[in-house]
């Protein structure tokens, strides 16, 4: 019987050990740096984000169908435009905040932001890091964008 007693301790304590280790080590969340996120950013449909050092942008080829999802008038239109760009959080969740420029197209400027997310980890927390934008409701679909090597946006 106490055979029996020392075993269910054993494995209890062995259990706990695994839970406290996994939890200091295995889902250490990494953060993204303003540096890392510097750089050409493609998605699969060709559109390019250039996020530069200084905090400006440049977007070419950027669809109206994703960019701006919920306002018709952009539907079918492509955007190259200029604007601001800073890394933050946004509820917990690192994120890319934009802030267009004043343009022919956009008249009044706009605001958004694109999420970063991680190709490694068991969240999606470690780089290499990659942007998106949810299509649809959040946990669909997603837009993504990969960083390039160049980081100069070329016409």
């Amino acid at each position: 019987m106490d055979g029996e007693i020392e075993m269910v301790r054993k494995n209890f304590i062995n259990t706990i050990t695994i839970i406290v280790m996994i939890s200091l080590f295995g889902c250490k969340s990494y953060s993204p740096t303003a540096e890392s996120i510097v750089g050409t950013w493609v998605a699969k449909d060709g559109a390019i984000l250039q996020l530069n050092e200084d905090g400006t942008f440049e977007t070419k080829n950027l669809s109206g169908n994703v960019i701006f999802e919920y306002d018709e008038e952009y539907k079918g239109l492509f955007f190259n435009e200029t604007g601001t760009w800073r890394l933050g959080k946004d509820q917990g969740e690192w994120v890319v905040f934009l802030r267009f420029n004043i343009s022919a197209r956009l008249t009044g400027g706009f605001a958004t932001q694109i999420s970063v997310g991680g190709r490694k980890g068991f969240f999606e927390n470690k780089p290499p890091w990659f942007l998106f934008l949810w299509i649809g409701e959040e946990g669909e679909n997603r837009y993504e964008f990969t960083k390039k090597e160049t980081t100069a946006l070329k016409d």
